[in-house]
């Protein structure tokens, strides 16, 4: 039996929200399964026999990032050093090694990483060769009543490939289950990687979703996530933009209904110059379900030039649901640019005024932006299993009512 509690899970690489305890999260994973199943992987345009270590290899042939400036090396260990929060201090030893494998890490951390890594019956890895643009893969996590399953994936591109990989986590036949994935991603020069991950669990399931990612020059990742849970669900994603002009960019969609509990959190470290990142989140919260994003924007030394940018949009349709948001941005670097912003609250009069003229009650324009993500989200799935999944979701989200439009995505 699964029965443990993932500490300090999701954490801020910089603590900041003490008071109103957002800086992690704890997981707790209960599952009666005695076995853990392995993800099912469809796979084409990739090697047939990938290096076990090419994900290990691959950061190895990033060049050490540039010393610090003068006097910058010396900050953790000289007189200086009482100024510096722990972050900085350890910031600064490992900028100070320089390494790609040193500074490596997932967004939920190295004890949620490990514990997947632990429980997965294997890992498998995904390798292009250089200048394939037809790579393409499906991971499947399904779990049965009281059933587990877990993934440990690593993708590594090669210079002038590109690949698009969808992960779908489908506990929505389930109870007690357990569903996590950690992926560890290597893009290499003017490489493109477009990840979808969809996330559709039941009130009972625990939904882990674990990626770490590193661009090298000019490699772009483009990130779709869809959590549509009613249990609890974990989303970490964590970027280092070590190579110059490298671009990430997240799009972050989520319907939180029932007792849903929902906790993303993404780190965005800019290291090389004239880097970009992008996060933009939307979604609904209904009835008395609870999210938190955690979004860090961090511009390390070096990084000259880079932007990133973070936008959320929560709207909350539920009484007691509840929405918690944590922009930071951290900034070690001059001739950069960072800014984020929220827009967080319920329908406003004029536009409920507005939908009310077209015949919608209030119970129908709520269920409209609710819809919307869903479409969303069927948009995405790679294949008609996925839809069945979403469409499974649907029928608990949408329930029909006479002055409502059709649901397009029911059955």
């Amino acid at each position: 039996m699964l029965d443990t509690v993932i500490r300090h899970a999701n954490a801020m690489p910089a603590p900041t929200w003490h008071r109103l305890g957002m800086n992690h999260a704890d997981i707790a994973v209960k599952a009666p399964a005695a076995s853990v199943r392995a993800a099912t992987v469809d796979a084409t345009g990739f090697m047939d026999s990938p290096a076990p270590d090419a994900f290990d290899a691959a950061l190895r042939t990033l060049p050490c990032a540039a010393a610090p400036a003068e006097g910058a090396a010396d900050d953790a260990a000289g007189l200086d050093a009482c100024a510096l929060s722990r972050y900085q201090s350890d910031l600064a030893n490992r900028e100070r090694i320089g390494d790609a494998a040193g500074a490596f890490k997932t967004g939920a951390g190295r004890d949620a990483a490990a514990f997947v890594e632990s429980i997965a019956p294997e890992r498998v890895v995904l390798q292009t060769v250089r200048g394939a643009a037809d790579a393409r893969a499906v991971v499947y996590l399904e779990a049965g009543e009281g059933g587990a399953c877990a993934n440990a994936l690593d993708i590594v591109l090669a210079e002038d490939s590109a690949a698009e990989v969808a992960v779908v986590f489908d506990a929505t036949r389930a109870a007690d289950a357990f569903l996590g994935s950690v992926l560890r991603i290597f893009c290499g020069a003017r490489s493109k990687l477009a990840l979808t991950a969809l996330q559709a669990g039941g009130a009972r399931t625990t939904v882990l979703d674990d990626a770490g990612c590193v661009l090298a020059d000019e490699a772009s990742v483009d990130v779709r996530h869809f959590a549509l849970s009613t249990g609890a669900s974990s989303t970490g994603f964590a970027c280092d933009l070590r190579g110059a002009g490298s671009r990430a960019r997240a799009d972050v969609r989520y319907l939180g209904r029932e007792q849903a509990e929902t906790d993303f959190n993404y780190i965005f470290e800019h290291r090389g110059a004239a880097s970009t990142s992008d996060l933009q989140a939307d979604g609904v919260l209904a009835d008395e379900s609870v999210k938190t994003l955690k979004a860090t924007i961090d511009f390390i030394r070096g990084c000259k030039g880079a932007s990133g940018h973070e936008q959320e949009s929560a709207l909350i349709v539920g009484e007691h649901a509840h929405n918690r948001s944590c922009p930071v941005i951290l900034c070690g670097e001059d001739d950069v640019a960072g800014d984020h912003g929220a827009s967080i609250g319920h329908i406003d009069a004029d536009r409920m005024f507005y939908l009310a003229s077209r015949g919608l009650s209030p119970d129908a324009a709520e269920a409209l932006f609710s819809r919307s993500v869903l479409e969303s989200a069927l948009a995405a799935c790679p294949d008609d299993r996925c839809r069945e999944a979403v469409r499974r979701i649907a029928d608990g989200a949408l329930e029909t009512k006479e002055d409502e439009a059709p649901c397009i995505v029911c059955p």
